[in-house]
């Protein structure tokens, strides 16, 4: 018997899928607007289930919506997981609070309210460069601590550095590393929902895709 298709199936095979729909018509377009949206949801109910994609902005969820709705991105998705499946784009959503995650970062987020707003800087008057973005790390983490919901993502982003920032698709991709194991699965999973991206939209003054590399004390530098 055919187990049920998972939203965690599909994210493993996300960036297969993204190549693969290079190869239709538009599919280079399709393909870079699809790196701004996140696999959230299968909804079971629907027959076949329902894949649910989060845009991460307008952008990406006004120019993906005629592609959805040709079929052409469901039929590449059917093709690589091998399971009949629908396909939804919802537009960008207002960020949840986080998951709590044990240990002693969860401690102090748990401790944590969202500092005010009065006489802090909390964005950028421009976007910031790729150069920018290494110098000015800890000011940009600064910024998301005032955010809505940002004190929490900034006490892990403390434990990051940038690695790399990647610009060859749309939208670019900001490569961060932490020794950290708690605040690597907290941002992991604010990348997975969306909600990392979407805060950092406002301080860096454009959408990027996250990834969060966990390294071990003992491993050195990648």
């Amino acid at each position: 018997m055919q187990e049920d298709l998972t939203v965690e199936v599909i994210r493993d095979q996300w960036e297969r899928i993204r190549r693969r729909i290079r190869t239709v018509r538009d599919g280079a377009k399709v393909s870079a607007l699809l790196s701004g949206c996140v696999p959230v949801m299968i909804e079971q109910e629907a027959k076949p289930p329902c894949l649910v994609l989060q845009a991460m902005a307008d952008f990406h969820f006004k120019n993906l919506q005629p592609y959805v709705e040709q079929g052409i991105v469901t039929k590449v998705i059917i093709d690589v997981v091998g399971q009949p499946c629908q396909l939804r784009i919802d537009p960008p959503r207002p960020r949840p609070p986080l998951r709590p995650h044990a240990g002693k970062l969860a401690s102090e987020m748990s401790h944590q309210s969202d500092p005010p707003q009065e006489h802090k800087k909390h964005r950028f008057e421009h976007i910031l460069s790729r150069a920018e973005i290494f110098t000015e790390w800890e000011e940009i983490v600064q910024a998301v601590c005032y955010q809505p919901h940002g004190s929490a993502l900034g006490s892990a982003l403390k434990r990051c550095k940038p690695q790399r920032v990647e610009m060859q698709e749309t939208p670019g991709l900001l490569i961060l590393q932490t020794k950290n194991e708690s605040a690597a699965t907290l941002l992991k999973d604010a990348t997975n929902s969306a909600m990392l991206p979407l805060t950092l939209l406002p301080v860096l003054g454009r959408v990027y895709r996250v990834q969060v590399q966990l390294i071990h004390s003992d491993s050195g530098k990648h």
